[in-house]
């Protein structure tokens, strides 16, 4: 009997080792499922349709931070223009003040025209990149959901004899 119980706990221990190596092959799968190389592949499948807005949400993000970034260097001269005159500008080395007094807008009234052409400017900038990102934001959506139901359009009739609607 011992012989037998013997045969049985070595039976046990070969399945337990290979249960246990399929666990871990799975594991392994999924890790490399779930690193951000495939991350950024899986979400580059649903982008690969959409390089325009991709482009346009890329280049008009980047544009919009530039344009809020401008806006308090014009306040500043727009201040030190009241308070110091028109010359005191000339002072300063940062990029946009150097192209408005080589452009010839220092005075105060001046900067301030500036000052709303950049607000407006940052402003439709921002209302494009947020129409392009609800867009596709919705477009993605509709790409994951059809997606999924392409893939449990596929199981057979015992995977939906096993799985109720609502366990979906």
């Amino acid at each position: 009997n011992s012989s037998g119980t013997d045969m049985q706990d070595v039976k046990s221990d070969i399945e337990n080792t290979k249960t246990e190596k399929a666990h871990d092959e799975v594991y392994e799968q999924r890790k490399m499922r779930f690193s951000w190389a495939a991350k950024i592949k899986w979400l580059w499948s649903f982008y690969r349709d959409f390089k325009y807005v991709l482009t346009v949400l890329l280049t008009l993000t980047a544009a919009h931070a530039a344009s809020i970034v401008v806006q308090p260097v014009i306040f500043r001269n727009i201040f030190d223009s009241l308070r110091n005159g028109p010359e005191s500008l000339g002072a300063y080395d940062d990029p946009i003040t150097v192209f408005l007094v080589q452009s010839g807008w220092t005075t105060p009234k001046e900067l301030a025209l500036v000052f709303i052409a950049f607000a407006a400017l940052s402003f439709l900038i921002y209302l494009i990149v947020q129409n392009h990102r609800a867009w596709m934001n919705c477009r993605l959506e509709m790409e994951f959901r059809q997606r999924v139901f392409s893939d449990i359009a596929t199981f057979g009739p015992r995977f939906y004899g096993k799985f109720g609607v609502g366990d979906l």
